[in-house]
This record gives structure tokens, C-alpha cells and sequence, in this order.
């Protein structure tokens, strides 16, 4: 059976501009092992890492989305323009029909090749937006 193992840091401060509005998640895919490993019986075969921007709390404060998003990262900033209306600094219309209102986005994830071209991307994908990211 496969397992997501997720951590995240967060600060107790409230979120500001310099950090907070973001919430990193690290994933680890595991399955149980025939084998006990450090007193677990679990291998790892892959890994994700998730970001989680919190835009409607974003919204209700004075902080810019995209200072937020560019003070965070590249990646991050380039999904301005993509997913996010600058004259109102929130989701563009094509996607109000969204079922929250955060975004979710996966940064990566990868599997041991051994693991791959079975679907497990798709599986780990639908359980974070399922669990996280929806």
C-alpha cells in the first residue's frame, strides 16, 4: 500500500507580506516494505513538494498577491499572470468556478523509475487536492 508522509513549517506570527500567506508542504511517497528500515517498515519511492498560497486571506489583508508571490519565489510569480487578474488581485474570471478560494500548486514530483508509468502521479495529485489542496 502507498502512503503520503506531508510536513510543513508554520509560523505562529500573523502571515505578512515577508512570510505566511505560503504554506510549503514536503511530501514523501511511501509504501510498507517487506523489510524494517529504522524501526519502519516503509520504502520510499518518490517525493513532492506542494505550495498552498492562501489568496483569500491574502484578500483580506492590505499585502499585495503579487509582492507576496515574487517575494516568495520564481516559480511562484510567474503564476501571477497566469492564474490571477492584476487590476482586482484575485482569480480571473475563466476561474471562479474554483471550489475554494487558495491555489494549490505542485512544484514537483518525482518516483524512482522503478515506480513510474503506473499512474501514482495521478493518484498522489488527486489525494493532495483532495486532503491539501482543495
Amino acid at each position: 500500500m502507498l502512503h503520503l508522509s506531508v510536513s510543513t513549517r508554520i509560523a505562529v506570527d500573523e502571515p505578512s507580506a515577508d512570510g505566511g500567506f505560503i504554506t510549503w508542504f514536503d511530501i514523501l511517497i511511501h509504501r510498507d516494505a517487506p523489510v524494517e528500515v529504522d524501526d519502519e517498515r516503509v520504502e520510499q519511492i518518490g517525493r513532492a513538494r506542494l505550495a498552498i498560497v492562501h489568496v483569500g486571506a491574502l484578500f483580506e489583508s492590505d499585502d499585495s498577491l503579487y509582492d507576496v508571490l515574487d517575494a516568495d519565489s520564481g516559480d511562484l510569480e510567474a503564476l501571477y499572470h497566469l492564474y490571477f487578474d492584476e487590476e482586482q488581485d484575485w482569480f480571473k474570471d475563466e476561474l471562479g468556478c474554483a471550489a475554494g478560494v487558495d491555489l494549490g500548486y505542485l512544484q514537483a514530483l518525482t518516483l524512482d523509475p522503478a515506480w513510474q508509468g503506473r499512474n501514482i502521479e495521478l493518484a498522489v495529485v488527486q489525494r493532495l487536492n483532495a486532503t491539501i489542496a482543495a
